[in-house]
């Protein structure tokens, strides 16, 4: 064989082995997938209305997927024996958190049962009530521990498929039996696609 047709057969071969080699090392390499995480921020209680829980030591942790979580010290100052009204308002913001740029979304209500369904399982607020140190249960008072809370972003993303293009402050109301409002929460979360493996 001429010189120059071993080389270019050799560079062939080359190509080859390295194209093969490429395709080998993609199929081992773990597959990335996009994730939908939360993001925290203006964590506090109401100031425009009076309530009996105040929120202390509060931190904001992430993990190494840029997930946040919230950690506080919470304290009951008033005995909650039964839940009778669990109240979420949500505004939805678009471009950013000011007057023009958000919308009033919606306000959710629930009046029956409350002590069993806040600690059902499969809610959007279930990881949060399993942050809670002691756990959430009928009756309430006194000094509460919240460690790594979140929202269960599954659920979140059937209800709301775009959620991931709005920032949403957010306030959580929980009344007593005699309808005194025990707990009024703010925070503001917005959801961010991040690279992940599968």
């Amino acid at each position: 064989m001429p010189p120059g047709r071993t080389s270019a057969a050799s560079q062939l071969a080359s190509l080859v082995v390295f194209i093969a080699a490429l395709v080998v090392a993609e199929s081992r390499a773990p597959a990335t997938v996009k994730k939908l995480v939360p993001v925290y921020y203006d964590v506090g209680v109401c100031s425009d209305k009076p309530h009996y829980t105040e929120i202390q030591n509060l931190t904001i942790t992430m993990d190494e997927r840029g997930a946040h979580y919230v950690n506080s010290a919470v304290l009951l100052t008033k005995e909650m024996k039964s839940v009778s009204k669990l109240l979420v308002h949500l505004t939805k913001c678009t471009g950013g958190k000011a007057t023009n740029l958000c919308e009033y979304y919606l306000r959710w209500v629930w009046t029956t049962g409350l002590c069993h369904l806040i600690p059902a399982r499969g809610m959007l607020w279930s990881p949060f009530y399993d942050a809670f140190e002691p756990p959430f249960s009928c009756p309430m008072k006194g000094h509460y521990f919240v460690r790594n809370a979140t929202l269960d972003v599954d659920n979140l993303k059937g209800l709301f498929p775009d959620m991931h293009r709005h920032i949403w402050p957010a306030e959580f109301q929980v009344y007593n039996e005699n309808a005194d409002l025990i707990g009024c929460i703010l925070f503001t979360v917005e959801f961010r696609y991040v690279k992940g493996k599968a």
